[in-house]
């Protein structure tokens, strides 16, 4: 008598042989991304993949494709126990590639293919899990990759090593590029912007500017200096019966003329001694300036003035003008941290403004991104737009000019940033030098 295979058992040995495939051996292939931009980006590097996901088309659809073995909770021979417990999940981690390097990791060729479970006799519907498959040499993936330029965390000091943060969600871009096994290396760059010539014509809403010739949302390497320690503009007060005082619309003024006593230059720092024709009032005037100083002569008459926020007590942003006793400028310095405080009739012959376009940007620790800006000095032979750290010099009527910009930046965080449009600048007197 012919024995017959029940119904049930037909479907189960069909949906096992639907399941079958895959190379008998893993093929190797190497995933790279080389950073052809010049900034530093940060790919995500959840589950040590570097930043780069595997994907495999799932009912058409591309997903993300596990390369590890499955814990148990997603095996196909343990899904279905209903006694496995998930384990959390690791913390987010970063890695961060810098400008003119590439990454690269090797993936085995071996992934875990998402199937129908099958628990008992027949194929339970919706419940799915994962078996290890040795991908065939034509079969196509797809890899992706999300990079930005700004993340959360610590990172070290070395590129290409991996850190606890995380990139956000609003700053990235993403790559993806279908490839095959036996293609050997898939590799990535990032996208290039679009063609500009100013940021106008780049993508606002992405937080996009133009440089060198395309659009980018990340920050060129640029040569501008941070404004701190090593480089800054410092004019601290000391006055003992010295100067006359004035307060205005919330700016203070303090003006006195007087006598050149002492003047020394300690590194970038000048200590100028002065006290009244009468020697009964005295002031200190220190002023550090990058690079430049000005030369002062021994009992030379001068008029000092200094400008500052009245609800500045502490006197940490200053401005100082100094001129001889025809009224010609030997000194005017701002410290400006959010704007200039000089007027021009202080600064003159030389006026000055923010050129309004940006040259560059940065991303900061206390401040987030900042954009520079280049500034104009007018009042000289020839006209001066200056980049941050950048100096030339002029002549006028009078005398020969060393310009200075010692920064322009403006940070676009909307909180926790103090000083947010720094724009310290010194115009110097070249008293060696005589004018044409």
């Amino acid at each position: 008598m012919r024995q017959l295979v029940p119904f049930f058992l037909l479907l189960a040995a069909m949906g096992s042989a639907c399941q079958c495939g895959g190379a008998s051996t893993a093929t190797k292939l190497t995933f790279r991304f080389k950073n052809t931009s010049k900034d530093a980006l940060y790919l995500s590097d959840q589950g040590s993949n570097l930043g780069f996901q595997l994907q495999n088309k799932v009912n058409g659809v591309y997903s993300l494709a596990d390369e590890d073995v499955p814990p148990s909770c997603q095996s196909c021979a343990d899904v279905c126990s209903g006694t496995c417990v998930s384990g959390s999940e690791p913390a987010p981690r970063v890695v961060r590639v810098d400008p003119g390097t590439q990454l690269e990791r090797v993936w085995s060729g071996v992934f875990q293919q998402t199937i129908a479970a099958s628990c008992g006799a027949l194929v339970t519907g919706g419940k799915t899990c994962e078996r290890t498959q040795n991908a065939t040499p034509t079969e196509t993936f797809n890899l992706h990759l999300c990079y930005a330029t700004t993340f959360t965390g610590d990172a070290p000091a070395d590129g290409g090593t991996t850190f606890e943060g995380d990139i956000p969600a609003a700053g990235q871009e993403c790559l993806n590029r279908e490839f095959e096994v036996k293609d050997g290396t898939v590799e990535l760059t990032p996208l290039p912007g679009a063609t500009c010539t100013t940021s106008a014509q780049c993508k606002a809403a992405n937080d996009e500017l133009c440089f060198d010739g395309s659009c980018t949302r990340s920050c060129p390497l640029n040569a501008f200096p941070r404004l701190g320690q090593n480089w800054q503009l410092s004019i601290p007060l000391q006055d003992d019966n010295y100067f006359t005082t004035t307060t205005v619309a919330n700016q203070t003024r303090w003006t006195g003329t007087g006598v050149v006593g002492n003047v020394f230059y300690s590194g970038e720092t000048m200590k100028l001694d002065l006290h009244t024709p009468d020697n009964l009032g005295t002031a200190t005037v220190y002023a550090t300036i990058p690079k430049f100083g000005v030369p002062f002569e021994l009992n030379e008459t001068v008029s000092v003035t200094l400008v500052g926020a009245s609800d500045d007590p502490n006197h940490i942003n200053l401005a100082l003008v100094i001129r001889d006793a025809g009224g010609v400028l030997l000194l005017a310095a701002d410290t400006a941290h959010n704007g200039y405080q000089l007027s021009a009739s202080d600064t003159a012959p030389f006026t000055l403004s923010s050129a309004g376009k940006t040259v560059g940007c940065d991303f900061t620790p206390g401040c987030g991104k900042v954009l520079y800006d280049a500034t104009d000095f007018a009042g000289g032979v020839p006209k001066a737009e200056l980049n941050p750290g950048d100096s030339t010099v002029v002549t006028t009527t009078d005398a020969t000019f060393t310009l200075l910009n010692i920064g322009n930046s403006t940070s676009t965080a909307t909180q926790g940033c103090n000083v947010k449009h720094p724009t310290p600048y010194a115009i110097l007197n070249q008293r060696l030098q005589k004018a044409p």
